[in-house]
């Protein structure tokens, strides 16, 4: 069930980050800057739509990742706290 949760999520997100995409580049050509601009808008929204189409739909492994990705960083904070 979750390979298919995950594939709609990321069908989702992927005609998302197309339309931004598009959007960007209608808005403001296809120059170096506006690829520059296009990336750094369309990863974060790819991103946030990803996880909150994967979250709206209960993947299980949505929180085993989360955990796996934000544990180094809240292990460093912790110990940032720590020294203060």
């Amino acid at each position: 069930m979750s390979v298919v949760q995950i594939t709609l999520a990321s069908v989702i997100m992927g005609v998302i980050v197309a339309l931004v995409s598009r959007g960007i580049g209608a808005g403001i050509g296809d120059g170096r800057p506006a690829v520059l601009v296009n990336l750094a808008v369309s990863i974060p929204v790819g991103a946030a739509v990803f996880y909150g189409v994967c979250r709206g739909l209960k993947v299980a492994e949505l929180e085993m990742a989360g955990r796996a990705l934000f544990s180094p960083a809240r292990a460093w904070f912790s110990r940032q706290r720590a020294k203060i």
